[in-house]
């Protein structure tokens, strides 16, 4: 039987030379590669722009609604106004002797006086809240971006700082809108208060709604009590200085 020596070739030659240093391990490198830095690298530069272009679209909108919310406390300033001195002139008609004997007639005239005078008003007011409620959608918008942009930089970036970034953004602008939620929501049940149509005290023309309700209601309309000032003032620090994504 023939034994290979131990001096032959083929027992004392080396293994080939591995291709690359993967080879001599089993087990990934935990670095990086140069291409895999570079598109980690790219998609957290991707992140963080898209970031920014839903932080100055939040700060838009909120630009839009502040400017639409005082067209509508306007509008429903002047409806309550008017409403009030209608019901001042027909309590003072009440006891005004020239009007005793023509009292229905001349109360009649003044609730069509009002009602023509409201017709514009609430058209304007019902204008106002429609725009507000189309600003508050672009607002939940930005929202379900931001969860889509979540999940991307779940998926697609090793960067773990970049993913903590998207998941404050989300958290940032969801307490955010959910404030503008709540105040819209005031606003309509406001506004769907001055458009009722319901019979008077004479039985004919619009609902006069008491003074001391009204100037409750216009003044939460203008106080915000929804709006957390403090935590507004905060977001607006972290992402209006770009703190977030430096």
């Amino acid at each position: 039987m023939s034994r290979v020596s131990p001096s032959s070739p083929s027992s004392l030659s080396p293994s080939p030379a591995p291709s690359s240093p993967a080879a001599l391990s089993p087990f990934p490198s935990p670095y990086p590669s140069r291409h895999s830095a570079a598109a980690s690298f790219q998609d957290r530069g991707a992140i963080h722009r898209a970031l920014r272009a839903a932080w100055l679209d939040l700060s838009h909108h909120r630009t839009t609604w502040s400017n639409l919310d005082a067209d509508g406390l306007t509008a429903a300033n002047t409806i309550v106004n008017a409403q009030i001195a209608h019901n001042i002139a027909l309590t003072r008609a009440r006891y005004d002797a020239k009007h005793a004997e023509e009292l229905p007639s001349y109360t009649h005239g003044l609730t069509i006086t009002l009602t023509a005078a409201l017709t514009p008003l609430r058209q304007s007011l019902q204008a106002s809240v429609t725009k507000l409620c189309a600003t508050l959608r672009k607002m939940q918008a930005l929202v379900t971006r931001l969860s889509v942009l979540v999940d991307d930089a779940s998926n697609n970036t090793t960067c773990a700082e970049t993913h903590t970034t998207t998941l404050h953004a989300l958290r940032d602008f969801t307490q955010v809108v959910a404030m503008y939620a709540w105040e819209m929501a005031l606003r309509q049940h406001i506004a769907a208060d001055l458009m009722k149509d319901e019979a008077g005290e004479e039985g004919k023309g619009k609902k006069i709604m008491d003074r001391r309700a009204a100037m409750l209601a216009l003044s939460a309309w203008l106080q915000q009590p929804y709006m957390d000032v403090e935590r507004l003032a905060e977001v607006d620090e972290l992402w209006g200085s770009d703190q977030r994504v430096s």
